[in-house]
This record gives structure tokens, C-alpha cells and sequence, in this order.
């Protein structure tokens, strides 16, 4: 008998967009000028088996990413329902949660409390983490002095010391330089395998696709378009969503919908 970890049933996330701050502004205070209603999830509906790795392709604004963050508890639904069924762990921003004038070790701490880890937990885990993320040299210097690169390997190091039940990532693993990502990648296999634990990667990669995914649902304008084996998803993908993604290729700003970091749950564009 079959075991479902993650059941959507008509999911849709509605946001509404402001030509101006002050229109938002006028809404919220006033209820006046509702905008313009957009929803980057439209009415979807799927299972996800326990053990199943699935992919989410699709265009900018397609609705993949705000898709993921529903399932990861990050942003809330406007209607339909949600079934997650077992521990969540998600990989988004690899940087979340530190203090950049702390130590990298103390970071360490920071995060662990973060993740739902106690002190001895932590503890017991750091030497691994600094290992893999290959910090040694730098762990007890402040976080600000890191590069970019140097912080997010700290990151992947943590978001992946324990193996999850249900794993939601939003290409995490694409950090440092390729020697890097490719441990980063094995890494990742190694947590993912087996029956036990259920994982969703949106990614627009076909190699990191086929070669973590058995399943790959495609989105366009907040839509289930196709679900079901990669390959054949990918072929959907080139036939039916090209123009789109070659229009969104030659725009000097895309307007990235799928972007949450530039809405809010009370449904406008503002900025969590």
C-alpha cells in the first residue's frame, strides 16, 4: 500500500500587484483600490509518494518556486489544502539565519538552534560541517569576511547534516566552484536514497534533473502542465514553453513572479 508524503489538492496562491506604494498603501489602510489580482498558482492538484524525488520545471513566473515555498511552510496558501506528512527540511537561501559579525563556528550554533538542533546535537555535528565545507583555515574568523561562495558552502554543510524525511530545495547545492558543486551533489544523492526520504528540486537543469529525479511536473502561468517522467517532461517543456522562455532570455529585467522575496502573504508585491 502505497504511503503519500505530499498531497495538494486545488493549491493556489493569489497575490495582487500595485502600480505604486501609495496604492498599496491605500489598500491597506483604507481598503481602497484592490489591485490587480495574480495568481502564480492556479487550482493544482497532486501526490507525491514517500520516497519519490520530484522535479519542478518550468519558466520565470511560472509558479515553481511559490509552489515549493507552499509546500516548505514559507508562504501560505489562498485557498485549497496541503498535506505534508512527515519532517520538512528545506534548502532556499543557504545563508538564512546567520549573523555576519559572528565567528563561522559560532554560526554554527546560530543556525543549529535554527534547524531545531540542541547544543550537543550541534556540538557533535560541527567538526563535519567544517570538514565538508572546507573552512578550517577561516572558521573562527567573522562571517563578514567570508565571501559569498565561502558562506554558502557553511550553509549546504548544515542544511544537509541530517537526513530529512521530506527535502525541498531550490537548486541549493549550486554553490562554489564546479570541484565543489559536484561534492555538493554526491552529497546530496547520499541523503536522498533510498524509500525513506521523499525530495522536490525545482531546477531548470536537465542533468541535476535526470540525475536526481524519477518525476518531473511541469508548470506554466501557475498550471500543472505535465507530470510525469523526466525526459518525456523535458520534451513537453522545449515544445510548449520555448517562446516564453526565449522572450524571457532577451528581457534586460524580468519581472521574476516566482520570486517571493518580493511578495508578502497579505497578497501584495511589498517585500517579506
Amino acid at each position: 500500500m502505497k504511503t503519500i508524503a505530499i498531497k495538494a489538492e486545488n493549491l493556489s496562491k493569489e497575490y495582487r500587484i500595485y502600480k505604486s506604494n501609495r496604492q498599496r498603501m491605500a489598500f491597506s489602510l483604507f481598503g481602497r483600490n484592490k489591485g490587480k489580482a495574480f495568481k502564480a498558482v492556479d487550482d493544482v492538484s497532486f501526490e507525491i509518494e514517500k520516497g519519490e524525488k520530484v522535479a519542478v520545471l518550468g519558466n520565470i513566473g511560472a509558479g515553481k518556486t511559490t509552489l515549493v515555498k507552499m509546500l516548505a511552510g514559507i508562504t501560505t496558501p489562498t485557498s485549497g489544502s496541503l498535506e505534508m506528512n512527515g519532517r520538512v527540511s528545506s534548502i532556499f537561501d543557504l545563508r538564512a539565519g546567520f549573523d555576519w559579525e559572528l565567528t563561522g563556528r559560532d554560526n554554527i550554533m546560530l543556525k543549529g538552534t535554527v534547524l531545531g538542533w540542541n547544543k550537543k546535537e550541534t556540538a557533535a555535528r560541527e567538526q563535519e560541517i567544517i570538514e565538508f565545507a572546507e573552512l578550517e583555515k577561516i572558521i573562527d574568523h567573522p562571517l563578514k569576511t567570508f565571501i559569498s561562495g565561502e558562506a554558502g558552502r557553511l550553509g549546504f554543510a548544515m542544511c544537509t547534516a541530517v537526513k530529512p524525511e521530506i527535502l525541498l530545495m531550490d537548486e541549493g547545492f549550486s554553490v562554489g566552484d564546479e570541484v565543489f558543486r559536484l561534492k555538493c551533489r554526491d552529497r546530496l544523492k547520499n541523503l536522498i536514497e533510498g524509500d525513506d526520504v521523499t525530495f522536490v528540486l525545482v531546477s531548470n537543469s536537465v542533468p541535476v534533473m535526470k540525475d536526481l529525479c524519477d518525476r518531473c511536473i511541469v508548470l506554466d502561468e501557475g498550471k500543472i502542465r505535465f507530470d510525469g517522467d523526466v525526459l518525456e517532461a523535458v520534451k513537453y517543456y522545449k515544445a510548449n514553453c520555448k517562446r516564453v522562455a526565449e522572450e524571457t532570455q532577451t528581457e534586460t529585467k524580468p519581472k521574476n513572479r516566482d520570486n517571493d522575496d518580493e511578495a508578502d502573504d497579505s497578497g501584495s508585491f511589498a517585500g517579506m
